[in-house]
């Protein structure tokens, strides 16, 4: 339709409302403002604000013969009006195009409701403009049902919009499904269950032009119709629960995969029992079976009604058809490892570990070794002992000790902060990180988000580890990653296999679709967002957010010269040693305070203490000396620094690798870029040095390597460091015991 036709049809649309208001109060009623405001009977006081829900919609399928027929289009659009209480209202039927005189133009107008359609009999095509006062959005669509059905058409064959008017916010449902002019999109539910409103929505995912193109025959009537359920073709389907957007069968394997997999990959041996808190939807389930390991999957959900809502209307969300024979059970929840159970998830757990899951009579067998939170998103929790338990530090508590040893607990966190428009109000998301951290391995919890369009966002997860291993095993390399895939998932479940026609509800087969070990090389990476988050609500004392911004010694070097204020000279420090040694020394003043290292960190290979752990191994069993001169080589040169479960470096280029230990203490004239403390937490006097900092697991290399002046360096002097730091959480490393036997050797 050309620019001028769409201006004649607002033209022709809005002098049918004036005029059927005239009709309905007169020309001096037209001027009394009273004569919008007067509600229906039960609408509420005029002194409301004014609301109501105002829906646009193009009507396919009409029938031709009532369109063309001025009478008869009044009378049916009239039968509506009166049948759902707008007795009082003023129809009236125009033709206003005198070159169309089939184009009739039929108007509503009442004191609490509006309404304009407009045919086209040669398309069987309606426009339609439908507004009710005082009323919600669903009143307005329940109107347009009746309005599609006198049209002797379907909702199913639509193209309709509803925009809420006259409310402060719109929820997702509207957002997402309202307001969006998709074709043939149906409520497939809609049901208030104990705790809260479900509904699912499908949506056409295919073009106006497909609706428009050959895929259409009249009828005897003339009528063009469709060959079958056009949404069925290429639909998707959404599930919103007190209307926020929870899944959608589009993206969902996003976040469920991301969800899932990088705790099922950590686990150090294979997760054998799991416990899911929440997942109604099956799809958390349904990726924790696809691990050979796993014997038992508990589900705590305590709305069932999502659980049977998705089972009927959503299949694919807990699709294990790939089990077994295909033909015994196809549903997830019917898979002979889940256990399903309808409570709410802090209940069952107080009741199951009698509020003290830490208790030293609690046997192994009760406990689990990987624990999935898809629960509420910590900064929209609603004021419930519930809600304020499900986040306590008691509850963490609970949680870790219901893991065993080598446990992982891994949360969804909801939306990720944006990086460029830090909100503050999202501080609780990091205090709940704060707080999980402490109940875990030091260091060892970890940040990742993926983007899920379905939420219009990045959203973030966190996973906490129990042990090293899994420290490490979730920061391993893309390979290895792969490699435990292929060994820990049940090979049937990556098959791919063709769906059959009765089978399309359910997908094709179990095969990942997002996660990988590229993937899990990008969750290693702690997003951005969250360090501004973090810095913005910190303390303004805080250390770690100082750091960061702080100048460095290299930051005017050269590639050339990269370290400008060191030098080599020969080692006197330990002349027992018969291999020659040199020492770093200063080539200037070194101001107290200043920052060494960034080159150290910059020219480092990187292994994970398991990866270190391998290579000695491998040099002893295979008695080769050039893997035996490597070990040596990284004893001598490398460190351990206890981020990430346990990392060792090793420069291929910085002089600052030749810093020598120093003997006395008061002599030490450097020190780490952080505070590497020998005991855990529990017994150093500031625990808080091993909870989550995501400045410190952004920057572990720099962290790491960097050094920093606690005293003065003269030109000429060495630099001297205590050894005792480069070493893992629980010293295996031995650097200590190495320093020690240099200090009490005799000097010659």
């Amino acid at each position: 339709m050309g620019g001028f036709g769409r201006m004649q049809l607002v033209v022709t649309h809005m002098i049918a409302v004036i005029i059927g208001m005239c009709l309905q109060a007169g020309w001096g009623g037209l001027l009394n403002s009273s004569s919008f405001a007067t509600p229906r009977a039960g609408a509420g006081s005029t002194n409301a604000n004014p609301h109501g829900g105002l829906l646009g919609a193009d009507i396919y399928e009409c029938s031709p013969a009532l369109l063309q027929d001025a009478a008869a289009f009044h009378a049916a659009v009239q039968g509506v009006v009166v049948a759902e209480g707008f007795g009082s209202a003023s129809v009236a039927v125009l033709s206003p195009d005198p070159a169309n005189p089939l184009h009739h133009v039929v108007s509503v107008v009442g004191g609490d409701i509006h309404m304009v359609l407009r045919g086209f009999p040669e398309k069987a095509f309606a426009f339609a403009d439908i507004f009710l006062a005082d009323s919600d959005a669903d009143a307005s669509f329940a109107m347009f049902q009746k309005v599609t059905a006198a049209l002797k058409s379907t909702v199913e064959h639509t193209k309709w919009t509803l925009n809420a008017r006259g409310v402060d916010g719109e929820d997702d449902v509207a957002n997402m499904i309202y307001t969006k002019g998709h074709i043939d999109k149906q409520r497939l539910v809609s049901v208030q269950s104990d705790y809260q409103h479900i509904e699912i929505w499908q949506i056409n995912n295919d073009h106006e032009e497909v609706f428009h193109g050959n895929g259409k025959a009249n009828d005897a009537s003339g009528i063009p119709r469709y060959s079958s359920n056009f949404a069925e073709k290429d639909s998707s389907r959404i599930m919103f629960l007190d209307g926020v957007a929870q899944s959608g069968t589009d993206d969902e394997a996003l976040y469920h995969e991301s969800l899932v997999h990088p705790a099922m990959i950590a686990h150090p041996s294979g997760a054998k029992r799991v416990a899911i808190l929440g997942g109604g939807e099956g799809a958390t389930l349904r990726e924790a079976l696809k691990y050979k390991s796993v014997e038992e999957v508990v589900m705590i959900e305590l709305d069932i009604g999502v659980v049977n809502a998705c089972k009927d209307h959503m299949k694919q969300m807990a699709d294990c058809s790939w089990t077994g024979d295909g033909k015994s059970y196809k549903s997830c929840f019917d898979d002979p490892r889940t256990t399903l159970i309808p409570e709410d998830v802090v209940g069952w757990f107080d009741r199951t570990f009698s509020n003290n899951a830490c208790g030293a009579d609690v046997p192994d067998s009760a406990k689990f070794d990987v624990i999935i939170l898809d629960l509420l998103d910590p900064e929209f929790l609603p004021d419930t002992d519930f809600a304020r338990r499900l986040y306590s530090p008691e509850f963490a508590k609970e949680l870790s000790c219901a893991l065993r040893h080598d446990g992982v607990l891994v949360a969804q966190l909801g939306q990720s902060p944006l990086a460029s428009d830090v909100d503050v109000s999202l501080k609780g998301k990091i205090e709940v990180v704060e707080m999980f951290s402490q109940y875990f391995y030091p260091n060892g919890l970890f940040i990742y988000d993926t983007y899920v369009p379905t939420f219009h966002g990045d959203w973030s997860y966190s996973i906490a580890c129990k042990t090293w291993e899994c420290a490490n095993r979730f920061n391993d390399n893309g390979a290895a990653v792969d490699l435990r895939l292929r060994q820990r998932l049940i090979p049937q479940s990556q098959k791919q296999r063709p769906r059959a026609p009765e089978d399309a509800e359910w997908s094709a087969d179990g095969k990942l679709i997002y996660y990988d070990g590229s993937v899990q090389e990008s969750m290693q990476h702690t997003p951005k967002s969250w360090e501004n988050l973090y810095c913005a609500v910190a303390l303004p004392d805080d250390a770690s957010c100082a750091w960061r911004d702080s100048a460095h010694a290299e930051d005017n070097a050269t590639a050339e010269d990269p370290e400008p204020f060191l030098t080599l000279v020969d080692s006197a420090i330990d002349k027992n040693d018969p291999s020659p040694r040199q020492e770093a020394t200063a080539t200037r003043d070194i101001a107290e305070g200043e920052r060494l290292g960034m080159y150290d960190a910059a020219t480092n290979l990187i292994i994970s203490r398991e990866q270190y752990e391998r290579v000695k191994a491998f040099a002893k069993r295979t008695g080769s000396p050039e893997y035996a001169n490597l070990v040596e080589w990284l004893d001598r040169y490398g460190y351990g620094c206890p981020l990430a479960g346990g990392t060792f470096q090793v420069s291929f280029g910085s002089l600052i690798t030749f810093v020598n230990h120093g003997c006395d203490a008061d002599k030490l004239n450097i020190d780490g870029g952080m505070d590497r403390e020998d005991e855990p937490a529990d017994d150093d006097d500031d625990p808080s040095i091993w909870w989550w900092n995501p400045i410190q697991m952004r920057r572990r290399a720099e962290y790491c390597a960097e050094t920093h002046t606690i005293a003065a360096i003269q030109k000429g002097g060495g630099l001297l460091e205590d050894y005792a730091e480069f070493d893992f959480l629980d010293g295996s490393l031995k650097k200590k015991e190495l320093a020690e036997g240099w200090c009490k050797a005799p000097q010659v």
